[in-house]
């Protein structure tokens, strides 16, 4: 199933007319999206014209969300580690650089569980002297709404509290156009922890801009989001939605922030990351945090329109703002 954003909406919803005695049609239950996993651990989720594949052996990475062939996620090239979409601990200055090798790289034990995936990672530690930790993800489909519900948990199996926040890392190509909304006191984008150049937005009174076009060096920007809770990201006349409940600023981790962007310095990818609530996570508990993903045609462009004419066009970019909202709704 395809649904062409401002055309039309996929819904079941009976229109009837209710008079005394009459019965009202039950809607019918989506059809079961059950996931597969082939020999080399790649577990596939496919559904009317979606594929949303994830690969356990590598970092339980999602490694395709397409949508009629076509993949908006960054493909794993030769020796490359920056593709498809990943999962960290915040903040990044828990444990610098390279990621955890059993979070971001190591193989994690898949199993399904009627129509839901689940991926478990090995045990790890954020630092010297931290409680051991695993990461769990659940992945399951609404095939009557096209959304991906992904559940991520950090569970700690040490004797003492670990703080930490979620985050989603999503890399896709460069090129397109990344938003999200403002929290009402307006736009500010600002400084990460790590001290590189902020890139330049465009902001409107509701949302922050990013275009991620060719630029020297790389870039990148932290932000507290809007109470609307998503990121959106434009590529052509695909429109990728991960909306999530609105973190304040307050519980964003230091040097973090709800939405953040990276632009490759050889330009082939670009970063759109998301982080949840900072908190202390109890010996023996579990935090989940929820996000969820949307993929569709943008009916209002055409393939060939261009990041700078959406920017320019101030109807073309409140269409597009309008899809981006509606797709949020539907999470």
């Amino acid at each position: 199933m395809k649904r062409i954003v401002f055309i039309s909406l996929a819904s079941s919803l009976w229109a009837c007319s209710s008079t005394s005695g009459s019965s009202v049609p039950q809607e019918a239950a989506p059809p079961a999206v059950v996931p597969t996993c082939s020999s080399a651990q790649l577990c596939t989720l496919s559904w009317g014209s979606y594929d949303f594949a994830v690969d356990a052996s590598s970092g339980a990475r999602i490694v395709t969300f397409s949508l009629a062939g076509t993949n908006i996620l960054v493909a794993k090239a030769a020796g490359a580690a920056e593709f498809g979409a990943t999962f960290w601990p915040s903040p990044q200055s828990a444990w610098n650089w390279p990621p955890i090798a059993a979070v971001d790289t190591g193989p994690y034990t898949a199993s399904i569980q009627g129509d839901v995936l689940v991926l478990t990672s090995a045990m790890f530690t954020i630092g010297a002297s931290v409680s051991e930790m695993t990461i769990e993800k659940r992945f399951s489909v609404n095939s009557a709404t096209d959304v991906v519900t992904i559940a991520y948990s950090f569970v700690n199996h040490g004797t003492a509290a670990v703080s930490v926040a979620p985050w989603e890392i999503t890399r896709v190509a460069a090129g397109g156009l990344t938003f999200f909304p403002n929290p009402a006191a307006g736009p500010a984008p600002r400084t990460c922890s790590g001290g590189m150049a902020v890139p330049t937005t465009s902001d409107d009174e509701s949302y922050t801009f990013f275009a991620d076009l060719s630029s020297t060096g790389p870039t990148k920007l932290c932000a507290d989001g809007g109470p609307k809770g998503y990121e959106a990201q434009l590529s052509g006349d695909l429109l990728l939605v991960q909306a999530w409940t609105d973190v304040p600023a307050a519980s964003e981790a230091a040097g973090e922030g709800e939405d953040e962007l990276y632009s490759d310095p050889s330009f082939t990818y670009e970063e759109v990351e998301n982080q949840g609530k900072y908190a202390s996570l109890a010996a023996g508990s579990t935090a989940e945090w929820t996000v969820r993903w949307t993929l569709t045609k943008v009916a209002a462009l055409d393939p060939g329109v261009k990041v700078a004419s959406v920017l320019a066009s101030a109807p073309l970019r409140q269409s597009v703002e309008r899809a981006a909202d509606l797709e949020a709704t539907l999470q």
